[in-house]
């Protein structure tokens, strides 16, 4: 009887995450998930499921890392400055700029493409993505109460910083030259944190 390979079911979900990451889910067949794993149908099917269970799979993966990194931006384990409190929403603001800036990666971001290819049309993927983005929203708010602890206006800040990130994601992708990301981001920034 031949032996069953062995593999990381890491080091293949991470695989997987980039291949729907750069493809998408439509786009993306059977074919490629063998390609890129190096696994069989039957090995996939048994380890992971289907190409559904998959993409559910990768999209959890990438949130639970990316998401939750972008959150903890605004966590605290020591005291901080105004100052070094305020540059944690330009480092969260120039998460969608770094790749374009340091690799020319225009993949955008797995979160934002899922919230835009499947979320619409299926509800496992609609809440995986907002739960994501409600992760964010709340580590970007922990952030303006730290700078203004009970200002009534943080909530919406909160979520109009969120928006701005997923837009300068969105333009990013699209093609939006460097300077005018950065730009949209300081003007962003020096409107909605400014104290």
């Amino acid at each position: 009887m031949a032996r069953q390979r062995e593999f990381d079911k890491d080091d293949i979900l991470r695989a997987i995450v980039r291949l729907f990451w750069d493809k998408g889910y439509e786009a993306t067949s059977y074919a490629d998930l063998m390609e890129t794993t190096g696994l069989g149908k039957g090995s996939l099917y048994s380890a992971f499921g289907d190409k559904r269970a998959l993409y559910l799979q990768a999209l959890r993966s990438y949130c639970e890392t990316e998401a939750k990194a972008a959150a903890d931006l605004f966590s605290e384990s020591k005291e901080r400055s105004t100052s070094e409190r305020t540059e944690s929403f330009h480092i969260f603001l120039g998460l969608p700029i770094e790749p374009v800036e340091t690799a020319r990666d225009r993949r955008g971001c797995f979160l934002c493409n899922a919230a835009v290819e499947q979320a619409p049309q299926n509800e496992d993927v609609q809440e995986i993505v907002l739960q994501a983005i409600d992760l964010m929203r709340q580590g970007v708010f922990d952030g303006l109460e730290k700078l203004r602890p009970g200002n009534p206006k943080n909530r919406a800040r909160a979520e109009q910083l969120v928006s701005l990130y997923f837009g300068l994601r969105v333009m990013a992708k699209a093609g939006t030259p460097v300077n005018s990301l950065k730009e949209a981001r300081d003007e962003g920034l020096q409107f909605l944190i400014e104290l």
